[in-house]
């Protein structure tokens, strides 16, 4: 059964208040240690919480915010250059594979999100970038700059291009490769969706849950959804269950939104309903 680009007005701004509401690194953290012990994988993973940088001069990242909810970063201050935490902090990495989302905010108030992962064992560093071909901080500022403060702290021996995933090989635009933000509305000039900051949540939670050790496995399953329905699929699998099953989200997305509370799930429900079944 086909699912069609369903959009409302009144939708579009419950999902605004949901991102703006995601932004608050608190909620970010709570909500992957709660999979993280659901999924029984806390030996294995940690999480290292959302690192929200801007670019600076020497072609490195600045921490421009702390999340207080990380035992590692009550020693760090706005300001810390990336390279000298990673150069500071580095045994805190070397004991379990450590996830973290890095925010970078440009253009005034313009943010984009890409999520890391870090394997001690194999010395090597994984990125995924929603936003390929579309946000291009993603690859040309933050990812580089990344890979480049690990492999300075003696964390990463090599840079594993094949390791920074992403980029489609499907549902091209302008013949280009784009990330599963391309949501296939060649009308726009700016066919993307403002997702970065679920995706690069979604894509570990979905990593915790499935017998594979590799993302890439799901990720091609991504890139095979048409780019018109990529948002419902968001919809369905992520920001409604976050909405559901945390109230103090979902509390927070009402004040924001100015609707009811139930108002913003019903909302979200008729749009993925109308889109599916219609």
């Amino acid at each position: 059964m086909a699912v069609r680009n369903c959009k409302s007005g009144d939708t579009s701004r419950v999902l605004q208040s949901f991102i703006y509401t995601m932004n608050h690194c608190h909620y970010r953290t709570d909500l992957i240690r709660h999979h993280l012990k659901q999924s029984n994988k806390n030996r294995i993973y940690q999480w290292c919480g959302t690192w929200i940088v801007e670019a600076d001069t020497t072609e490195s990242l600045r921490l421009r915010e702390i999340d207080p909810s990380i035992p590692m970063m009550k020693t760090i201050r706005p300001g810390d250059s990336f390279h000298t935490i990673l150069s500071q902090k580095k045994n805190y990495f070397r004991n379990k594979c450590s996830a973290f989302t890095v925010c970078l905010v440009y253009d005034g108030n313009a943010v984009h999100y890409v999520f890391f992962l870090y394997d001690p064992k194999k010395h090597a560093l994984t990125s995924f970038d929603p936003g390929v071909g579309l946000y291009l901080h993603g690859q040309n500022t933050i990812v580089p700059r990344v890979q480049k403060a690990f492999q300075h702290a003696g964390l990463c021996r090599f840079s594993y291009k094949n390791n920074h995933l992403g980029a489609c090989h499907v549902y091209r635009f302008k013949k280009k490769r784009h990330g599963v933000q391309y949501n296939g509305n060649e009308l726009s000039s700016f066919p993307a969706d403002a997702f970065c900051q679920s995706w690069t949540l979604f894509v570990f939670i979905r990593f915790l849950y499935q017998s594979k050790d590799t993302i890439r496995s799901f990720l091609l399953k991504w890139c095979e959804i048409p780019p018109p329905q990529r948002q419902v699929f968001l919809l369905q699998s992520f920001i409604v269950p976050v909405m559901t099953f945390k109230p103090k989200v979902l509390e927070d997305v009402s004040r924001h939104s100015g609707f009811p509370l139930n108002q913003n799930l019903d909302l979200l429900f008729q749009q993925i309903e109308e889109c599916i079944f219609r």
